[in-house]
């Protein structure tokens, strides 16, 4: 629960997941999402990867309606891409994923494949539809760029955007706790 909300809010930090607890293991996934605006990357952004021009793909989340939608933004672009409704859509106000960990201890998250499509119980919660159902960050290819965007587990897949639409696949990685 983040307050009264069940799903991140703007600003909100994932909760830790597994290890501490007095089993002896640190536990760190520190992650936050930093807000930003007009292209700007924030330092330590999670990259997903390249497009084929050389150009980083990062991770980001912006509103559409009531949702609050996992995306990506290319360096060098002035907004983030979320797919929604079978389009690709522009969003000049987002939020950036950041690594906000002490390095010293290590990374707690990790992109995982997604098999069966079994959402694994560690998967990182990145968004919500608009009644509230979790949409998990999702890291996959279109066309031969990187991409990040959204995975609703009830479809069995991602939807990342590309090209003025929204695409769907069943190859990708999930981002998860460790």
């Amino acid at each position: 629960m983040y307050g009264n909300q069940p799903y991140p809010q703007p600003g909100a930090q994932p909760p830790p997941y597994g290890g501490g607890g007095g089993s002896g293991k640190p536990a760190q996934v520190c992650l936050s999402w930093v807000p930003a605006s007009n292209g700007q990357v924030p330092p330590r952004a999670v990259q997903v990867g390249t497009q084929r021009d050389g150009s980083p793909v990062y991770v980001s989340r912006a509103r559409h309606g009531n949702e609050l939608i996992p995306a990506k933004l290319v360096q060098g672009h002035g907004h983030v891409c979320l797919p929604y409704g079978g389009k690709e859509h522009l969003v000049q106000q987002y939020e950036v994923l950041c690594d906000s960990g002490m390095p010293c201890f290590g990374c707690g998250w990790a992109w995982a494949p997604c098999q069966g499509f079994n959402v694994p119980p560690n998967a990182i919660i990145g968004g919500h539809t608009d009644r509230n159902e979790p949409l998990y960050i999702g890291k996959g290819f279109v066309n031969g760029d990187a991409a990040a965007g959204k995975v609703y587990s009830p479809h069995q897949c991602a939807y990342f955007s590309w090209g003025g639409a929204e695409h769907s696949s069943k190859q990708f990685e999930i981002l998860v706790a460790m």
